[in-house]
């Protein structure tokens, strides 16, 4: 009641919005607008921020739930360009696509019973450059968990339409039992999905393209006997952590391609290659952990990420054509192992190590291996070495040894 009373106190100095609650919608929310650059709100329940100038705007909403299973939702739209937005939960931050946005950009978070903070950030540090962004359709609603327990292979959607009216009504769904093709294609029809578990799934592969473009899949638990993932299965969603089981031997080119939110991958499996573009362009990804049998790195495989620390096992053989191009690789000094053979064509062009490298023993380094990249401290260049044409042409460099290379 008082935070109640406190909002319309707001709502008369224009700092509290007024809120329209959606019609899917089941709970209110108390909006507080930014005084010193406030957004646009519209219809209650979205909001836009633009303009031809630097600027930084924020936007907090107060929320009591009274249920349990509660689920919040909003939909991203790019205005103009790329603006940038950072968005938290009780003051804890969630990442979000922000880049390279289509019309339609679903995200949803499951919420506790009890009182929240949600609170969006837009900002725009380029002068004289419009940028914008719109968030709209901000709803929290009852997200009733469907538990199924499949009696027999194949039944997914009948037992799922004994919970809701249509499959794109679901979005927390957990799967118990053995599955086979006719399940995985109830499962592509629900386009609203945010979490999926199929921990207790019975499942060896997960097809191609399974996910791909499931802008709202936030959360997924992979069923534990799994052994493969298709080719770009999860390509475009915005799950945020990785975590394979360790029976998985097997995963397709470009399978977690542009997950903008993905910032946390563990590995540690039985795979042994890394395919090309799997986790190109998922440009939040900071903490990797390589499992121990690998020996491949593939093309593009990490090409446009943050990782803060990279450990090289010791079965690496092969690090593919622009594999790490044009990311940043923090903290930690990378250590080439001395099983490595090969560094591709612009592996790591314009890669910044800022904890600078080693290699263990003698590797081919490719043409552009390291062009433009920035290395301190002391580079040694093992005797039996092999460098290309300008593989370390313009990079930055504070001194090098080279011991014998052809």
């Amino acid at each position: 009641a008082t935070a109640l009373i406190n909002a319309a106190k707001e709502i008369a100095k224009g700092i509290a919005v007024e809120y329209q609650r959606p019609w899917w919608g089941d709970c209110d929310i108390i909006f507080f607008n930014d005084p010193n650059t406030p957004a646009e709100f519209i219809n209650g329940n979205s909001f836009k921020k633009s303009d031809y100038k630097t600027y930084y705007t924020k936007v907090k909403g107060f929320v009591n739930i009274d249920f349990d299973d509660a689920m919040l939702t909003f939909d991203l739209r790019r205005i103009d360009s790329e603006a940038s937005i950072k968005f938290y939960i009780d003051g804890e931050q969630y990442p979000i696509k922000t880049y390279w946005l289509s019309e339609h950009n679903t995200y949803g978070f499951p919420l506790s019973k009890g009182n929240h903070t949600i609170e969006w950030e837009v900002y725009n540090e380029t002068p004289n450059s419009w940028y914008g962004l719109q968030v709209y359709d901000i709803g929290i609603h009852y997200a009733d968990k469907i538990v199924v327990n499949l009696l027999e292979p194949g039944s997914l959607g009948s037992e799922v339409l004994s919970h809701v009216n249509h499959v794109n009504d679901v979005t927390d769904l957990k799967v118990i039992g053995e599955m086979n093709a006719a399940d995985w294609n109830v499962l592509k029809m629900m386009t609203n999905i945010v979490t999926l578990d199929l921990s207790e799934a019975v499942a060896t592969s997960i097809p191609n393209s399974q996910f791909s473009g499931r802008s709202a899949l936030y959360e997924f638990k992979f069923p534990q006997k799994l052994q493969s993932i298709g080719n770009e299965a999860f390509k475009g969603t915005t799950i945020y952590k990785l975590d394979l089981p360790e029976t998985v031997t097997t995963i397709g080119d470009g399978a977690f391609r542009a997950c903008r939110g993905l910032c946390d991958v563990d590995l540690r499996s039985q795979v042994k290659s890394i395919p090309n573009h799997c986790f190109y362009d998922s440009y939040l990804l900071q903490h990797v952990v390589l499992p121990d049998s690998l020996t491949s790195i593939g093309e593009s495989s990490f090409r446009s990420t943050r990782i803060d620390s990279l450990n090289l096992p010791s079965t690496l053989k092969t690090i593919g054509n622009y594999a790490f191009y044009d990311s940043r690789i923090d903290y930690n000094r990378v250590e080439f192992p001395a099983s490595l053979n090969s560094i591709g064509y612009r592996t790591f062009y314009s890669v910044s190590f800022y904890g600078g490298i080693k290699f263990a023993g003698a590797v081919s380094i490719g043409e552009d291996a390291f062009l433009y990249a920035s290395i301190p401290g002391m580079l040694e260049i093992p005797t039996g070495s092999s460098i290309t044409s300008g593989s370390f042409y313009s990079a930055s460099l504070d001194s090098v040894s080279i011991l014998g290379v052809i």
